[in-house]
């Protein structure tokens, strides 16, 4: 077969193998004639598969065709190496060329990609490098004499035998009349710098040779160089051969951003629910041996005092900055309106019991209560005890168990804080102040409230101490009542009687008093008590809230770092798409990312977060919930 043996030599010369291994054993010819063997007759359904692309890339129906240029751009990737590349490269070149123009949509041009011998030389054993030396210098020896001869050169041919289409009978794919690549690159290792996965490399300058505006940049390139082309290079070289790699600078704008996000975060967590910040002077050193061994109350002392502190440090940096921000409000204590949170709290705790004065009936008696025909005081002091006792009910049973009721649910404290729009900040320090100013009372002026205080108890109205003193009364009114005949014509107005009657309604209603004060004492203490054990419960809250964020607060710090160490662990990473990158703000010599010095300098302003948004989620945070069976609970630490 002509079209065989005018490329394979005598067998004295060169005898085949008769084993097959997975590749052509670094021998050219065996590579080559395989690719015979499978061509022919299309065993191995290669120009079925050509046939199938082309039909596809150049079918009325794809967006992609270009119906201007009409071109088939192929781009052959390989290496002259070892044997199947070297050997097979120059007939598929032809073979796919051949392939373009039966299709008939339009002309082909073709782009190798080739790697040299010196790319693989730490791969390949010692021994073996002469080898691969001798087939890449062979296989450039033959595309540059098809290059030369067939490029369009003064000393040129019109046209060289090459056998590429086995099987044909036609006379005209026995011959070829142009060279087989439009340029061939060579890759070639770098001499300055070491490059340990250099297919990756080549992999990231194809990518954006083709998928990038690169491809039709090259295409004017090429268009200028053309004239260049024209003359063999020092009158021996064809000129048809260029190199090209990424030199890529890199911003990853997006793992920035993420990198900015996580570390607010963090911060977010330190100031808006550990309220430390991210100065070490506020941090409470949650987990430190000496802090956990100290008591539970002191403790707690220490975590409300650096939040007070921080508090305050943070109002004084606006103060300096002339900027009446959040931090100012929340030291100052205001709520909507300006009005000073204890002051608001201090007039719904005067509301709240004012309203005894409805509920209790325990009457004011009148002097006309006791007549001569009635000189008793019998009849008043039992109306003294059912009203007290009515009163006592409403007072006790009702209406404070309702309020307990409130409170325990969190929506007595959830309605003031809501109603002056406190967020939680503000609500953990007035809940400290609000503890740390001992007995709470209803009133503005401490020392109206002073008789809620004290440990005076009930006069029992069924004690031997009143009852003996009711008993001197009405004998009193009755000796009163029951005169003589002189007495009555000395003293007709009976000023004995009426003194004695003052002394009985002073008497009874020294009784009602006591029985009133006693009732409004009773009911303030157990609801004060009540408000203190809630109030304690949420500020609890509030710094076991605190621990918990501290906690998450240094996971998010560290998932921050670990993320600046190595960004491409996300799967949506910029960094890292490249083999040969430059990357803005990395530090190469000491493999290190300098974002945090970006976010600290560029990112790190207040105008780039929605501070305004935190302060409502992290209010809703700590609102009450309602559990399936309906019930308003307060949350617990975690579930904030």
């Amino acid at each position: 077969d002509p079209m065989v043996t005018q490329w394979i030599p005598p067998q004295e010369v060169y005898s085949f193998r008769s084993t097959q291994g997975s590749g052509a054993g670094q021998i050219r010819m065996e590579s080559r004639l395989r690719l015979y063997y499978n061509l022919e007759n299309d065993r191995a359904r290669i120009r079925q598969k050509v046939r199938h692309i082309l039909q596809t890339s150049t079918a009325r129906e794809n967006p992609w065709r270009d119906n201007e240029d009409r071109v088939v751009r192929v781009l052959i990737y390989g290496s002259v190496a070892g044997g199947t590349g070297s050997g097979s490269f120059l007939p598929v070149a032809y073979l796919l060329r051949q392939m373009i123009v039966d299709a008939g949509w339009g002309r082909p041009s073709l782009t190798a990609v080739l790697s040299l011998p010196t790319t693989f030389i730490n791969k390949v054993k010692p021994e073996l490098q002469d080898d691969i030396k001798a087939n890449g210098y062979a296989a450039l020896k033959e595309l540059e004499h098809l290059t030369r001869r067939l490029g369009g050169y003064p000393d040129g041919e019109e046209r060289l035998p090459f056998h590429y289409d086995p099987g044909t009978t036609s006379d005209d794919r026995r011959f070829i009349y142009d060279r087989p690549f439009d340029i061939s690159y060579l890759i070639d290792q770098p001499a300055d710098m070491s490059i340990e996965k250099y297919e990756h490399a080549v992999a990231d300058a194809s990518y954006l040779q083709i998928f990038s505006p690169l491809l039709g940049a090259q295409k004017g390139e090429y268009d200028n160089y053309e004239k260049r082309q024209k003359q063999l290079a020092s009158g021996y070289f064809s000129t048809h051969y260029g190199s090209f790699g990424v030199a890529l600078l890199q911003l990853p704008r997006n793992d920035l951003v993420r990198y900015a996000s996580l570390r607010y975060v963090a911060r977010a967590f330190r100031e808006y629910l550990c309220f430390g910040g991210d100065d070490p002077q506020f941090q409470v050193p949650y987990g430190s041996p000496a802090f956990e061994r100290l008591a539970p109350d002191e403790k707690n002392r220490i975590i409300d005092q650096k939040f007070v502190e921080y508090v305050a440090w943070r109002a004084e940096q606006e103060r300096k900055s002339d900027e009446r921000g959040v931090f100012t409000a929340i030291y100052e204590q205001t709520g909507t309106g300006g009005k000073k949170l204890a002051e608001g709290f201090g007039e719904q705790l005067f509301s709240l019991f004012g309203k005894l004065d409805e509920l209790m009936e325990i009457p004011e008696f009148k002097i006309q209560e006791i007549s001569e025909g009635n000189p008793s005081i019998s009849r008043q002091l039992n109306e003294l005890r059912r009203t007290y006792g009515l009163s006592r009910s409403r007072v006790m049973t009702d209406y404070l168990s309702s309020l307990k009721a409130e409170l325990k649910n969190g929506s007595l404290l959830e309605g003031f804080f809501k109603r002056y729009d406190v967020n939680p900040i503000a609500q953990r320090l007035f809940l400290i102040r609000l503890l740390e100013g001992g007995f709470i009372s209803p009133f503005s002026d401490p020392e109206e409230g002073e008789f809620l205080k004290a440990e005076a108890a009930r006069m029992d109205l069924d004690s031997a101490d009143v009852q003996d003193r009711a008993t001197r009364i009405n004998s009193a009114l009755a000796a009163a009542v029951d005169r003589g005949f002189f007495s009555n014509l000395i003293d007709r107005d009976n000023k004995e009687f009426t003194a004695a009657k003052r002394r009985a309604i002073r008497f009874l209603n020294e009784l009602g008093d006591d029985q009133r004060e006693s009732l409004q004492r009773d009911f303030w203490r157990s609801f004060q008590e009540e408000l203190r054990l809630m109030c304690e419960q949420l500020l609890g809250a509030f710094r076991m809230v605190a621990e918990i964020a501290d906690s998450r607060a240094r996971e998010a710090e560290a998932a921050t770092e670990s993320f600046r160490k190595d960004p491409a662990a996300w799967p949506d990473s910029d960094v890292a798409q490249y083999y040969l990158d430059a990357e803005v703000l990395r530090d190469d010599r000491r493999r290190d990312r300098l974002w945090h010095i970006f976010f600290r300098h560029n990112l790190d302003k207040s105008s780039f977060f929605k501070t305004e948004d935190i302060f409502p989620l992290v209010t809703a945070a700590f609102l009450p919930r309602r559990d399936p069976d309906g019930q308003i609970r307060v949350r617990d630490a975690s579930e904030i």
